[in-house]
């Protein structure tokens, strides 16, 4: 966040677009620079995972800060389509959208394609169970009723 810098010259009278402007500081007196602190932690996702999707990543990896940078991103990206006051501004949604950041997940088709990546591979894992019980057992015969077998036994009824 910018904010006007506190000087005798600047008065209530100066236009916004005549005001000097200083970066905000912290308490320890460092400059913040949080957009960009976020978005090296978004770029280093990137190498990792090959997107900047988060489901990419295993659920607890994701730093909550990194969370909260993406909704929030998206938040203001929405702001400031309709024209209203966005700390998003056009320099930053270029430099997200090259990094090929998807503002619009629900609309771009990434939320279904995720959706049914994770639904396969979670069907691939159970299968494989099945397979392990079947080599050990000689059926696929899994009950719903034993306590060790039970996720494996509805997700086999459940495939039936």
């Amino acid at each position: 966040e910018i904010r006007p810098a506190k000087s005798s010259k600047t008065s209530s009278a100066t236009p916004p677009s005549k005001r000097k402007y200083t970066p905000r500081k912290s308490n320890n007196g460092r400059l913040e620079n949080t957009f960009n602190e976020r978005m090296a932690m978004l770029k280093a996702h990137k190498e990792t995972y090959d997107t900047c999707d988060l489901t990419h990543a295993p659920k607890d990896s994701v730093n909550p800060l990194l969370k909260g940078f993406v909704m929030e991103s998206r938040k203001q990206y929405r702001r400031f389509q309709k024209g209203e006051r966005s700390t998003l501004t056009a320099v930053r949604i270029e430099e997200l959208e090259k990094l090929g950041f998807d503002f619009c997940p629900l609309t771009s088709g990434g939320t279904k394609e995720n959706h049914d990546r994770r639904f396969q591979k979670k069907w691939d894992e159970q299968f494989k169970e099945l397979e392990k019980y079947k080599a050990e057992h000689g059926d696929c015969l899994v009950s719903c009723v034993n306590k060790t077998g039970n996720k494996l036994g509805n997700w086999v009824r459940g495939q039936r």
